[in-house]
């Protein structure tokens, strides 16, 4: 309180000048025992002197339940502080709930969309659920190792290959609020993430070709869906899939994502029918009319087509067996769907 007083009487005007002989100056506390002392105070000077103490008072905030005006400020806290510290406006922009995730729309960058990843602004919390990433706009190569910052690498390891999936992590620091980068991996788990960077989510998935450049692609309803902007080669291609047997093979989708494919069978001696499942499915039968119904039915000798959204496994894998001996099956990837705020 002493100390509140002392920076009030600091803050008064000479009232000594202007109330001439009415008023004898204030003896300031200069040797730091809080004690303030007057000579004398005409009646005049006391007034004044008490309407200006009351008017510079006026303008603080009180101690108990304090009202603030125009626009105070405070600082900060730290990432995921818990105590009673004042949290400011920046600190509750960054707490953000549970799986969310928003922005963080990727594509290929204009000029170099073979080898660069663009990523709009956006936010994301951690996949541990303990920090939020706040990601500004920026550019990623997937052709040269990690270095933080836009434009520069982003492979975790190793260099990049053909014909592989590689899934987009957004990547903070604990000790660092505002760090922030793009990582980009192999792995849908498990990235190797950079020194003292320890904190991730996943945010996206690119495909490369056999000159392993990035396929074009397109991104809808937030992220949650994802189509290539080109016609790709057939998954599966099989003049005579065996009857009774599952044939494994690949599609260039995220894991666990639901493939959008495009599927077509042909018998030239009977009707023939076609099973597509997970992998991580058992080995139902197939069927034309009766259950485990086929995912596609077609007459003797006649082709049958169909478009399926059929889940992957987590090595991007499903099965296929028909329900005849001598069927043709075809297969081709649209794209995919996944659910980015589960990830």
């Amino acid at each position: 309180m002493l100390s509140e007083i002392r920076k009030t009487i600091g803050e008064l005007p000479d009232l000594g000048a202007a109330q001439g002989a009415d008023l004898v100056p204030v003896h300031r506390d200069g040797d730091g025992t809080g004690i303030v002392t007057v000579d004398a105070i005409t009646s005049a000077g006391a007034n004044a002197a008490a309407a200006a103490a009351a008017a510079v008072l006026a303008s603080k905030a009180n101690l108990d339940s304090p009202t603030f005006i125009n626009t105070p400020t405070a600082p900060t806290p730290a990432a995921g502080d818990s105590s009673q510290k004042l949290a400011t406006t920046q600190y509750v922009d960054r707490i953000l709930p549970t799986g969310h995730i928003s922005g963080l729309i990727w594509s290929r960058n204009a000029a170099n969309p073979s080898t660069r990843i663009d990523i709009t602004a956006g936010k994301a919390r951690s996949s541990d659920d303990t920090l939020s990433i706040i990601l500004p706009a920026m550019t990623k190569r997937i052709d040269a190792t990690f270095v933080a910052g836009s434009g520069n690498g982003g492979l975790d390891t190793g260099a990049v290959a053909a014909n592989s999936g590689y899934y987009l992590w957004a990547i903070a620091r604990s000790d660092q609020a505002a760090a922030a980068d793009v990582l980009i991996s192999l792995s849908a788990t498990a990235p190797s993430l950079p020194t003292s960077w320890d904190k991730k989510r996943l945010l996206g998935y690119v495909a490369t070709d056999a000159s392993a450049a990035i396929i074009d692609f397109l991104v809808f309803e937030g992220g949650d869906c994802v189509l290539f902007n080109a016609m790709l080669p057939l998954s599966l291609n099989s003049s005579n899939l065996p009857n009774g047997t599952w044939t494994t093979f690949s599609v260039p989708v995220p894991a666990k994502a639901e493939a959008v494919l495009g599927a077509s069978i042909q018998n030239s001696s009977s009707t023939s029918a076609l099973m597509l499942l997970s992998t991580d499915l058992p080995n139902f039968g197939v069927s034309a009319s009766g259950s485990p119904l086929a995912t596609i039915i077609a007459g003797n000798g006649m082709f049958g087509g169909a478009k399926v959204n059929v889940r992957v496994s987590a090595s991007s894998q499903l099965k296929a067996t028909p329900g005849a001996a001598g069927t043709q099956v075809f297969v081709q990837c649209y794209g995919w769907n996944w659910r980015r705020a589960g990830r």
